[in-house]
């Protein structure tokens, strides 16, 4: 189910290369969503009425020129930035779009509402430079593939959303780099039966005023199984904010559906090398999945690059937030300075309203590369989402560094995981270090549970020099059956007295 990260563009603000010379291609024309009296409840409205009817796929129909493209053939297709929409209209933003070819073959339509009405934002060949070794530019109106938002009045931001392939968009904070994904649902993801990818085909951007600190941007979803409107006020700065409300409405009955939900790459860490033959120290998007439950418990659960597909599930009522997050920030770490995972955002999820019971998911993917997306993690209502009515999830996604997603005042929080094969034995040694200063480790008291094996020498250490305190213990899984689990999950906290002051840490080992 993993989808190439190329798709999403990396690098989009390339220069632009020589236009090509025009050759003729057959004209795709694009259906007329024209509305007045424009609003979320029109998109609403549009999805129900869709929903009552068999699911038909936006056209993927292109020159075969443009539809065999490949990753770096498809990048030399620009689009002109003088020719923006919002470019001489002084607003703070400016909109561009992407030209349909090789991933990403689906038309897509898209609009402008001002005062009320929307109308069609109309391809033109013009709008684009096109590489003689990519393609030439096809003849009449093929329609875009996606657009991108940029934000000039925000002081270290230029690009500020990203909404292209799939209901794939990407955002990040000023200063900052892409990395990791949004989606608009996720459905069936790493099962048995094969994941389905709905799609957004038709997006309504709000023209902005000057001054606005926000973007409206309004969204129809649809697959075989469900259609869905989608509504996001993006708001850039040292925080990016998308508050998205979404109203659902499935075909069949969902199952097996994942409401707002994170994807990301995670090749390898300290905590997962992997064997990787790599001069950088670690590769990876996201390093943890950060949650907070709706009892108000801490989590942190460490990443890892299983062999397998392996899923995690934490049950749940009414959680108060969950994200992948890149807690990693050194440079020295990494260095790679092209990549700059150091630069890249952790996202999180906060949910308004009550969303009842559920789980967490979190699914982690085998990969032997840093060009796919091995990682998600969404919500998954426990009761089965029935047809032929409205289901509506409300929340927000913020984007930015590991302090987007709080803790509980002075609540220690896991800055480091460490595994590797004991020396002095066959099992294997963890350290999980604490940001918990002021507090000497003799105090405390680690807690710690393991499913599978045996847990000893569980030890604690106040390294002062680093303000943190260092727990380590041993694994040994030698006893284990051939027909026995061939995991281990996790689990370590700092408690005093009966009071954890730690955020509880969780890893699955994977043998």
């Amino acid at each position: 189910m993993s989808l190439k990260r190329r798709q999403f563009v990396s690098g989009i603000s390339a220069a632009a290369v020589i236009a090509a010379t025009l050759k003729p291609a057959r004209a795709i024309s694009a259906p007329d969503f024209s509305f007045t009296g424009f609003g979320f409840q029109t998109v609403i409205d549009l999805a129900r009425n869709t929903a009552r009817k068999a699911y038909v796929p936006p056209s993927s129909e292109l020159p075969e020129e443009l539809a065999s493209l490949g990753y770096d053939a498809y990048r030399g297709i620009r689009f002109l930035p003088e020719h923006g929409p919002w470019k001489q209209a002084g607003l703070g933003y400016h909109l561009e779009f992407f030209h349909r070819g090789g991933l990403s073959r689906e038309r897509i339509d898209i609009f402008e509402v001002h005062d009320g009405k929307a109308v069609p934002f109309r391809y033109e060949t013009a709008q684009f430079t096109f590489d003689p070794r990519s393609a030439s530019a096809p003849a009449g109106d093929i329609g875009y593939a996606g657009f991108r938002i940029h934000a000039h009045n925000i002081p270290g931001m230029d690009e500020m959303a990203v909404f292209l392939g799939a209901s794939y968009f990407r955002s990040l904070a000023a200063n900052q780099t892409y990395g990791l994904s949004g989606r608009g649902l996720a459905l069936a993801t790493a099962s048995a039966r094969g994941e389905e990818f709905p799609i957004f085909r038709s997006y309504w951007i709000v023209r902005p005023k000057a001054g606005d600190p926000s973007v409206q941007v309004y969204a129809l979803l649809d697959s075989p199984s469900v259609t869905g409107a989608y509504a996001f006020k993006i708001t850039p700065g040292t925080a990016t904010v998308y508050d998205i409300e979404c109203t659902l409405y499935p075909r069949v009955t969902l199952d097996m559906v994942g409401i707002a939900p994170l994807t990301a790459m995670y090749l390898y860490g300290p905590a997962d090398q992997g064997g990787f033959d790599d001069f950088r120290g670690a590769v990876h998007d996201a390093d943890g999945l950060q949650l907070r439950t709706g009892s108000d418990e801490a989590i942190w659960r460490a990443l890892a690059n299983p062999p397998r597909v392996e899923e995690s599930a934490f049950q749940d009522t009414d959680p108060h937030g969950f994200g992948l997050m890149q807690r990693e920030q050194s440079q020295a770490v990494f260095e790679d300075y092209e990549a700059r995972y150091d630069l890249r955002p952790s996202g999180y999820v906060t949910p308004k309203g009550d969303w009842g019971k559920g789980a967490v998911h979190l699914i982690e993917l085998p990969s032997n590369t840093e060009g796919f997306d091995n990682i998600v993690a969404f919500w998954r209502p426990a009761t089965p989402l029935s047809p032929r009515r409205a289901h509506s999830f409300n929340y927000t996604v913020t984007w930015g560094a590991p302090s987007v997603a709080s803790l509980p005042a002075q609540l220690g929080r896991v800055v480091q995981t460490r595994t590797g094969h004991d020396i002095n034995g066959s099992g294997r040694v963890f350290i999980v270090d604490f940001a918990l200063k002021g507090i000497d480790a003799e105090t405390l008291n680690p807690v710690a549970e393991s499913s599978a094996g045996t847990l000893s020498a569980v030890r604690l250490q106040t390294l002062n020099d680093r303000g943190v305190i260092r727990a380590s213990f041993h694994l040994e899984l030698g006893h284990l059956q051939p027909e026995q689990a061939k995991t281990a999950d996790l689990r370590l906290a700092l408690h005093k007295d009966a009071t954890a002051l730690t955020e509880t840490w969780m890893f699955r080992w994977t043998y």
